[in-house]
Formats: C-alpha cells, structure tokens, sequence
C-alpha cells in the first residue's frame, strides 16, 4: 500500500470515497495467460481462436484494423510490453497508439498504418515498407494522426529484421518526457534500444487516454499479430507533498498567511484578518480528480475558520476576511470550510462546500453530534478525495479517534466550476471580530493514478 507519511497515517472510511468521473483501467493484462477481454475490434481486427488479436488478416490487401482497451488508462508515466508477430511481411506495418479519440478510432490504409487522421494521439510504429524514404524497415513516433513515414529511424544493420517473420518483443517505457523502445527478436535473439522525446499528455489532450493497436496493408500485405500484452502506469508522484511540515519554496502567501516554522498559519490571532496559501503550481482536477490529506490544529479557536479551496483565479487568490474565510469572492472554485463562528443558524463548530466565492455560511453541518469539536485544540487529519461532481471528506481527531465522512454532491463537474481541467489548490482562513489561528501542519496531494487508500498503519 502507498502511504504519504507517518506523520499522516489515517484510517480512512472505505465507503463511498471512490472518485467520480470517467471511469478508468489501473492496468491492462491481454494473453500470454490472461484472457483477451476488454478489447475493442475496428476495421479487420479480430479475435483469432482465442491466442492473438489479429490487426489484417493475411494476403489481403488496403486494409486497416484496430484494437484499443475499452477504458482509458494514466499515460503521463508507464511500462507497455507486447509481442507482436508480422508474417509474410511486405506491407505496410503496425502501430502502438496512445489517443483520446475513443476506443473505436481508426485510421487510414496503405502508409497510414491504420493510424494515420487519429487526432489527439501519439504513435510508435513498425514500418514494413519504404513510401516515403524511410527504409524498407523503420520505426519512429509520430503525433495528431499525421501519415506515419518521416522521420523516422531505418532498422538496417540493427540486428532487428521485421521481414523475418519473427517473433518480436517490444519493451515500451515512458518517464514524463522520453518514450524508449527496447525490441527484442525472440528467435536470434538481436536486442535494439532508441529513445523518442515526447510529451504524450499534451498530445492526446489529457493525462488519461486509449491505448491499443493499429496496422494496414495497401497493395503489398501481411499478416500482424498481437500474442500478448500488459501495460502498467507508473504510481503518482504526491504533489504538494509535505510529510514533514510546509515550506516556502512552492507555496503562494497570501494576507495574513504565513509560516510559523514548519507550520502554515492562515490567520494569527488578529480581527478582521485573511489569508491564503496556494501550491504556485496547477493540478489535475479532470478525469479522475484527485485525493489529498493534510493535518490541522486550531489552538486559538473563537472565529472563524478556514476552507480547502480549489480555484483557477491564480496563486495570489485571496477572498474577504469575517464570515468571507478569505474565500468569498474568489470565483471559479470550490471550497471545503471548517467553520469556527455560528453566522447564519449552522453552528459554531461546522462543515460545508460553496462554489464561485459565494459566501461561505450556509448551508453546512453542524459537527458537534459526530463528536469532532474542531475547538478541542486537537489535531485533526482529513482526507479528502474530489473528483466528477462529488466532494468527500474524511476527518479524524488524533486524540479521541473519533471519525467523521460526509459526501457533498456538486451541482456541476469540479473542471465545469473551475473553467479547467487544472487548477491551484491550497487553503483560506477569515477572522471578524472574533480571532482564530488554524494552522496547517502537514499536506499532500495525489492525481492520476492514486489508489483509493483504506487503511493506514499506525492508528490502531
């Protein structure tokens, strides 16, 4: 199990906590041992008596076939390896596409590669046929569906023959910004590496995507096979990640916010005060939105309290103090408050989710019969997960290790609220007349591919 901290450890609720939105594979497993579920067929793939996915059939001639994973899957960092047989190789070759057209994309024949006008996508091919000066074996990546010819890389005197009829090994690694291509001949066996750079993400338009195959024949053929294929996303980087106590290195601070140590203070005892603290860099909040944990201590509690805000307004966003929790007034957003002062009939000691920088007063729940008393001067651990159209928290009181969780639906999509599927996330807190210093003491995030976490050790 992945874990930020020890200084985090939780014990979370495992129900209803999934994230909302599209729903995505945490990996892909095709043949060699597994089955070949999941797959969508396009054009002349299909399924051969239950071994291989066949991409064009044999001797026949302009044909285009493709076969992606029925769900979208993380690609800003992953491991493909596939096995992948070319028999009676003339032309034109084969494809391992990444794109954000749908799971029935499609391309062209001949030179396209059965690839060729899929936009938003990235493609590694393995060409059988010289169209366009490339060689007469080749391979390269290329991007937007443009024609699969040049630039490329000619395969001559690498040791690596795709007109064998061999057996072929591809190991496909992807860090962020280089693609890597291991081919390895399983009958010589020859072994060849070459490195793409690439930004994947930025190319099919999102940092999920469909991945799959394509292939094509034009007046030359072959017979394309897949055998088997696995494709794992690397774990997620937490980012904010801040195990041990904040810094100011990456950090926005804004009014009255300011580090006390390693400790972040939002408001520090003074009336009619705001303050916010925001990551300097955007996150995901598309697809499958993202988890966060941080803790909390509010030793000074009176009012009125702070929020978790996620907004596109700028790093710099800073709302109204009193009632405002420097919050109101910050539009495209969403906050999540811990409310310290009864306003307006919800208690002195409540949760809630506004959006758009409306006040943040009602409505909201009154805390206090769950027995969280955010006044205890505890420290506090809550873990939030937002994705889709659903907020949810999670808080934990360290010391009487009493839990709270309560879902908050939304009336549209976190990326429809906040005009972007990115956006900065950080924290606001507001004093009036009565004062407050909440303090945030530790904080991470998670985007892409996080694992909704269940249990943490360390707590009971």
């Amino acid at each position: 199990m992945r874990r930020v901290s020890a200084v985090l450890a939780l014990v979370f609720l495992s129900s209803g906590l999934a994230l909302q939105g599209q729903q995505t594979a945490s990996s892909i497993q095709i043949g060699a041992g597994y089955n070949f579920e999941g797959l969508v067929y396009n054009g002349n793939a299909s399924l051969i008596s239950g071994y291989a996915v066949q991409l064009t059939p044999a001797s026949s001639q302009y044909q285009a076939g493709s076969v992606f994973y029925s769900l979208p899957v993380n690609i800003q960092k992953f491991t493909t390896d596939f096995t992948f047989l070319q028999q009676g190789p003339i032309a034109d070759g084969l494809t391992f596409t990444i794109q954000n057209t749908g799971p029935n994309a499609l391309g062209g024949d001949g030179a396209g590669l059965g690839y060729v006008g899929i936009h938003h996508s990235v493609a590694l091919k393995f060409d059988l046929y010289d169209n366009d000066g490339e060689g007469p074996e080749s391979t390269g990546v290329y991007t937007a569906g443009n024609l699969p010819t040049v630039p490329a890389v000619d395969l001559t005197g690498t040791g690596i023959n795709l007109h064998y009829g061999h057996e072929m090994d591809a190991h496909v690694t992807y860090d962020g910004a280089v693609l890597t291509l291991t081919l390895t001949d399983l009958d010589t066996p020859a072994v060849w590496s070459h490195s793409f750079p690439v930004d994947i993400p930025a190319a099919v338009f999102g940092n999920t995507a469909y991945v799959g195959f394509t292939a094509s024949t034009g007046y030359g053929t072959a017979w394309q096979l897949i055998y088997g294929w696995s494709y794992f996303p690397a774990p997620t980087l937490y980012v904010p990640n801040y195990p041990a106590g904040l810094d100011a290195g990456s950090l926005a601070l804004n009014g009255s916010a300011a580090l006390d140590g390693a400790d972040l203070v939002l408001t520090n005892g003074g009336q009619y005060e705001a303050g916010s603290a925001f990551f300097t860099t955007p996150i995901s909040v598309g697809v499958n939105g993202f988890e966060t944990l941080f803790s909390f201590q509010i030793p000074e509690s009176a009012g009125d309290g702070f929020t978790f805000t996620i907004q596109n307004t700028g790093p710099d966003a800073l709302g109204g103090d009193g009632a405002g929790l420097g919050y109101v007034g910050i539009h495209h957003s969403v906050a999540l408050k811990f409310g310290l002062y009864d306003h307006d009939g919800g208690g002195s000691n409540s949760v809630g989710v506004y959006t758009a920088g409306n006040l943040p007063d009602t409505p909201d729940f009154d805390l206090t019969s769950s027995g969280i008393n955010l006044h205890s001067g505890h420290t506090f651990n809550a873990y939030v997960t937002a994705g889709g159209s659903e907020l949810s928290l999670v808080l934990y009181d360290t010391v009487t290790k009493t839990f709270f969780s309560k879902s908050f639906p939304l009336d549209a999509s976190i990326p429809s609220i906040v005009f972007g599927d990115t956006a900065y996330i950080g924290f606001t807190g507001g004093t009036g007349a009565a004062t407050s210093n909440p303090t945030i003491k530790t904080w991470a995030a998670c985007t892409g591919n996080c694992p909704t976490l269940n249990i943490v050790d360390n707590i009971l």
